[in-house]
């Protein structure tokens, strides 16, 4: 709930990659674990239908899991470097620094956004 309240006043940088510039959005939803670098077409349209996914990557999910197991509370902020997609080239590598540094300033914010608004506690 914090975090959806911080991303309604966060103001993110304007980013310039691969030739466009843009302003990224924060998005609460799921992430899904993927063990596989590149996928299939039909694998990406199945995980999408089947867990309305918003991201797949690899530890977010992993590390979300076994807090659920141990009913701690958690939240993943991650930057998305690149879409799913069977080919990712060199989008990872290349766009991964900028993806990262956009989470960063999320939560940058995200951590200054409790320390004004919220009496931090067990049930949060």
């Amino acid at each position: 709930r914090l975090a959806r309240e911080a991303a309604g006043t966060y103001r993110p940088q304007q980013i310039t990659a691969n030739g466009e510039t843009y302003i990224p959005k924060v998005i609460s939803g799921t992430i899904c674990a993927g063990d596989v670098f590149g996928q299939s077409e039909a694998r990406i349209r199945a995980i999408r239908k089947e867990l309305k996914a918003q991201l797949m990557e690899m530890e977010g999910p992993a590390i979300a899991q076994v807090c659920r197991q141990l009913e701690i509370p958690h939240l993943v902020i991650r930057g998305g470097s690149n879409l799913t997609q069977e080919n990712p080239g060199g989008d990872y590598r290349r766009l991964g620094p900028v993806a990262a540094h956009s989470a960063a300033r999320f939560t940058r914010h995200f951590i200054g956004y409790l320390a004004r608004n919220a009496i931090v506690s067990s049930d949060q």
